[in-house]
């Protein structure tokens, strides 16, 4: 679970790291993406992993993942990605399993959310009666307090930031969302995190955002 950013009753008791990144970077009041899909998707695989590396089944060394702990995690979609690790013979480049799960992490984060309770989904009509789909957060209210959260722990708001906070802001930066989330506070946040994300404990936590960040450069470079 993401610590730091608790806005007390149940919702965020039953958010994990990728749970968090989500709600970011969707409109909490329409369900609608503040990203494009390379960038969320890129991101949302960083956040799975994160997750991962923070309950002790993975780390990154020479920018390789490789496992820790095969003991099962208790939540299923962190359960299945550890398998798919596991399953492999030998280690990955952690850009290969960032593209990997990439491809795939909208679809397992929607899967995940609507499971837990925590959006539903809805067809909005467009123009020229198509429609879309999206997922709009149940709480709202909630939801919307996410990025302002982040945006008060990164400030020291609840003391030291914790290193899950600053690798979720290191998630939200690499996908350029950065200035959106800290507003006025851009200049500084940035500079904070600059300052203490490469220090991370882990520091396959970095590993991670520097990964992100670079496939997100990549992609759409080419």
């Amino acid at each position: 679970m993401t610590a730091g950013l608790s806005d007390g009753g149940r919702w965020s008791d039953r958010l994990h790291l990728a749970d968090d990144f989500w709600v970011i970077v969707h409109n909490a009041d329409s369900g609608r993406p503040r990203l494009n899909e390379t960038r969320r998707s890129l991101g949302l695989a960083g956040a799975l992993l994160g997750e991962l590396v923070l309950s002790g089944h993975l780390v990154i060394h020479d920018r390789n993942v490789y496992i820790t702990d095969v003991t099962p995690p208790v939540d299923a979609t962190s359960h299945l990605i550890l398998e798919q690790i596991v399953a492999e013979s030998q280690a990955h480049h952690v850009q290969v399993w960032v593209k990997f799960l990439a491809d795939s992490a909208a679809a397992t984060m929607t899967d995940r959310l609507m499971r837990a309770g925590l959006v539903e989904r809805e067809q909005q009509r467009r123009r020229l009666r198509q429609t879309t789909v999206v997922y709009r957060p149940v709480d709202p209210n909630r939801a919307y307090w996410r990025p302002v959260l982040l945006r008060q722990a990164l400030a020291g708001r609840y003391g030291p930031t914790g290193w899950p906070d600053m690798f979720l802001a290191g998630l939200v930066e690499a996908t350029g969302l950065l200035p959106a989330v800290l507003q006025e506070d851009h200049a500084a946040g940035r500079s904070y995190l600059a300052h203490w994300l490469p220090r991370a404990d882990p520091p396959s936590l970095n590993e991670l955002v520097v990964a992100v960040r670079a496939l997100v450069g990549h992609r759409e470079e080419a």
